[in-house]
């Protein structure tokens, strides 16, 4: 079992904000701050399949698309791009867009690309926070101004910009043309509460998202087997030696489990048949946690269900401090 607290580090975008407090403290010599990047330490980046990002608009950002895996391979790459956006935070004018208002024929879309009326073709939606947002690769879409966004995407920076509102930055029209779903997009994720405390935000091939909200005072433990990312937006906790908390900015942290966890961090070791799960230890025997976590797998809804992939697993016990704890809970 590995935790290790995620290395952030400042991209600068055109369209970023200088001051991002209250999400950082982080400044980058006067320029905008466009995204925050959370990778692990020590150049083990390399290693993630996931990219966890935090993005601060003030302005619009490119109308843009990513590529699926096949196209993505196809270049020399070992991914494509699909992304989940949860919303932090949100003015009241804040939107985003995702999708064509009508389906398109190539050359119809060239056109629209051509004289810049694809700014108007897109379906542009406003947002408030906690919403969450799935963008499939092949799905042209765009963030507009006032928004910061937790975005957890395959790790890939395949981006094929179709419109970029005179920045005179690099299009990559027939790229984006040859991999774009030019039409209608499915707007919203839509959440399924597993529990009290999880519900399920997006499920697909890459990842699965879920938003945990754990209440004060209470211990539990996580149990995967995959890569994963927890982001702290609130509240806090304690996972063996670390204090796992928002103080006073999300922090985020990588986890891998690989083999059966010791006893020594209070872990409660199970085989589970699901790639990752909450379940609740209230200090009883190890028996009585492998029960109640069997009664767990008999309840589970049918899209959870769906997650199976019959691998042995262990868990992390977390106990969670006087404040409650919600987090952004990211794996492949």
């Amino acid at each position: 079992m590995a935790i290790e607290h995620a290395r952030a580090h400042t991209v600068p975008k055109p369209w970023g904000v200088v001051d991002l407090r209250p999400w950082s403290n982080a400044r980058h010599d006067g320029n905008a701050i466009g995204e925050i990047w959370y990778e692990r330490p020590g150049g083990a980046a390399a290693d993630s399949s996931l990219l966890l990002k935090l993005l601060f608009t003030s302005q619009p950002l490119s109308i843009q698309v990513h590529p699926d895996d096949a196209f993505a391979h196809s270049m020399g790459l070992p991914r494509g791009k699909s992304e989940a956006w949860y919303v932090l935070s949100a003015t009241p004018e804040a939107k985003v867009a995702l999708g064509l208002k009508q389906r398109m024929a190539p050359q119809q879309l060239r056109e629209a690309v051509d004289d810049g009326s694809i700014s108007n073709l897109v379906v542009w939606r406003a947002v408030s926070p906690d919403d969450v947002i799935f963008v499939p690769a092949g799905t042209i879409h765009a963030i507009g101004a006032g928004l910061v966004i937790a975005e957890l995407q395959q790790r890939s920076d395949a981006t094929f910009r179709l419109f970029d509102h005179g920045r005179q930055r690099e299009l990559h029209i027939e790229s984006a043309m040859a991999v774009a779903n030019a039409g209608p997009a499915d707007f919203r994720a839509q959440p399924n509460r597993l529990t009290n405390e999880r519900t399920l935000l997006v499920s697909n091939p890459h990842f699965v998202f879920e938003k945990i909200d754990l209440p004060p005072n209470s211990a539990w433990c996580l149990a995967a087997d995959r890569e994963t990312w927890l982001l702290v937006i609130s509240g806090g906790a304690r996972t063996g030696s670390f204090d796992v908390t928002y103080t006073p900015a999300p922090s985020a942290w990588w986890a891998s489990w690989r083999t059966r966890a010791a006893g020594r961090l209070r872990a409660c070791c199970s085989a589970s048949n699901s790639r990752a799960q909450w379940m609740q230890d209230g200090h009883r025997s190890r028996r009585c946690q492998l029960h109640s976590l069997e009664q767990r797998r008999s309840q589970r809804t049918d899209v959870w269900k769906q997650l199976n992939d019959s691998t042995s697993a262990c868990s992390l016990h977390r106990q969670s401090s006087s404040a409650s704890l919600r987090n952004c809970y990211f794996y492949p």
